[in-house]
């Protein structure tokens, strides 16, 4: 073996053995679906193997059989953390602790937040049918994390941009007090979170009937 084959082995050599204690979450990302099971990896990045806990938010270590959370055990350089959040205050940060058998130690944490998508309610009464002149009102009912906001389209524009007539919309009721023939139709609900821009939509029908006589 010549001089400059010997010289990159110990390079290589000191590269290894010098990796600076740390640890590493995946993935980076700690949006959690409410009711649904997330996964997430502590793994050692540099320092060789180590002992790992994982801690909940109040401090408390996670065991295999703890519940909302439990660990899994996967080797000497990685450990995982299951979890099924029923609650939006499940969340919160989550540590990851090391002991490296060099004696020194690393931390790594992620902060985990409970969401939900925009959810209809099954419940909800899609169809309806008035006479000319009575009062109608529509519900539309859904939930999410953190609450939606909620636009009335009929159409293809937002109901309170109808100077023509008088529809009220409030905390998602949509009510017309006078209904006429031109108000039959589709009645779109569209269910928003910006933040995560995530939209969903639901049909509410109307029919409009000639007035008994």
């Amino acid at each position: 073996m010549g001089a400059g084959h010997f010289l990159i082995f110990l390079l290589a050599a000191g590269t290894v053995q010098g990796a600076k204690e740390s640890l590493e979450i995946i993935p980076i990302n700690g949006n959690v679906e409410l009711n649904t099971q997330a996964y997430f990896l502590c793994k050692v990045r540099g320092g060789g193997e180590a002992t790992l806990t994982w801690t909940d938010p109040d401090g408390n270590e996670i065991e295999e059989d703890s519940e909302p959370y439990r660990v899994k055990v996967i080797d000497e350089l990685s450990k995982g953390l299951e979890m099924t959040l029923t609650r939006p205050d499940q969340g919160g940060i989550f540590k990851c602790d090391g002991e490296f058998e060099s004696g020194k130690t690393a931390t790594h944490q992620i902060e985990i937040h409970v969401i939900q998508r925009p959810t209809f309610v099954k419940t909800m009464d899609l169809v309806k049918e008035v006479h000319e002149g009575q009062k109608v009102e529509f519900s539309c009912l859904v939930k999410g994390i953190p609450p939606p906001t909620i636009r009335w389209i009929f159409g293809n524009q937002d109901v309170k941009n109808i100077k023509e007539r008088q529809i009220l919309v409030e905390n998602g009721r949509l009510l017309i007090e006078d209904t006429q023939f031109s108000d039959a139709g589709v009645y779109v609900c569209e269910a928003t979170i910006e933040e995560r821009n995530e939209v969903a939509f639901a049909n509410f029908t109307l029919n409009v009937q000639f007035a008994p006589k």
